[in-house]
């Protein structure tokens, strides 16, 4: 039987040519078609010229303890359509938790977590919006 589920397109913004190269195959084998950002002015480029179903950022973009991430998090929330939005980072406090989800994020995961990151993902592409 042919599956007639759609392909989602996810942005994934990620510092770490490493990291990046794991978790881009990791959710690429798992059906996603994932495009990616190296910082912040790129990601922005990204979700001004195509349409997401989800975008999963760094908190660090620049590798130097910033929360630059969190403008990717802010811009992503103002597309339309809004895509789900996820923060996946290494370093997470609460008080980022709760500044990321004000800003627009759906969920907040730590790294490694490939998983985790996956399931969540396949869970939210799964509803609709708003639910």
């Amino acid at each position: 039987m042919e599956s007639t589920r759609e392909v989602r397109r996810i942005l994934f913004v990620e510092d770490n040519a490493e990291i990046e190269a794991v978790a881009v195959r990791y959710l690429a084998r798992r059906g996603l078609r994932v495009d990616t950002a190296r910082g912040v002015e790129d990601a922005l480029m990204r979700l001004t010229s195509t349409s997401y179903d989800a975008v999963v950022t760094d908190l660090d973009l620049s590798g130097s303890g910033t929360t630059s991430g969190l403008r990717v998090i802010a811009a992503a929330a103002q597309a339309l359509p809004k895509p789900w939005i996820l923060l996946w980072s290494g370093s997470i406090s609460h008080s980022v938790d709760e500044q990321a989800r004000r800003l627009g994020a759906d969920d907040v995961l730590g790294k490694p977590g490939l998983a985790e990151l996956a399931a969540t993902l396949t869970w939210l592409l799964d509803r609709p919006h708003g639910v």
